[in-house]
């Protein structure tokens, strides 16, 4: 299993911006490809799960966490709503560090409300038991093999 690394939200948007990181052009259709290719994104469509992520997320006092963030479509919204607890992970630093450019761009002052994680789908080791209210895992799990699927730590 890949390391974790956390990445400080001001430092990853401020590195965003030395590297001119930003989102890439939409194609045709409108939707973003991840810059490791392993999927895409529309703006301001959300499946019903990550609606319903969003709704748990904007709630008083709730931790969340989004594996596979990718740019942060969902993360964006949840911030916008009233989200103050928010941890995204992604396999791409470059995503995470454009997520934390657009927060610190659009809403600097949900800055301390995002955490950054540089990663895959976690182990058992990386939070504590119950630590979120809520996790979405929407569009990841088809790049898993059984063995990461059923591992139980």
């Amino acid at each position: 299993m890949a390391p974790f690394y956390i990445l400080d939200p001001v430092h990853a948007a401020k590195e965003a911006i030395s590297e001119d990181l930003c989102l890439p052009k939409p194609a045709s259709d409108g939707r973003i490809n991840t810059l490791n290719n392993r999927g895409a994104m529309k703006f301001n469509f959300f499946s019903k799960t990550a609606s319903k992520f969003i709704d748990i997320a904007i709630q008083p006092g709730m931790k969340v966490l989004d594996i596979g963030a990718a740019f942060g479509e969902v993360a964006m919204e949840a911030l916008r709503k009233g989200a103050m607890d928010y941890t995204a992970i992604d396999l791409d630093e470059k995503h995470l560090k454009i997520l934390a450019r657009r927060v610190y761009e659009e809403m600097p002052e949900k800055m301390s409300c995002l955490k950054l994680i540089h990663g895959g789908i976690p182990n058992g080791s990386l939070f504590k038991e119950n630590e979120f209210d809520a996790i979405l895992a929407d569009s990841v799990l088809h790049f898993l093999n059984a063995e990461q699927i059923f591992q139980v730590e």
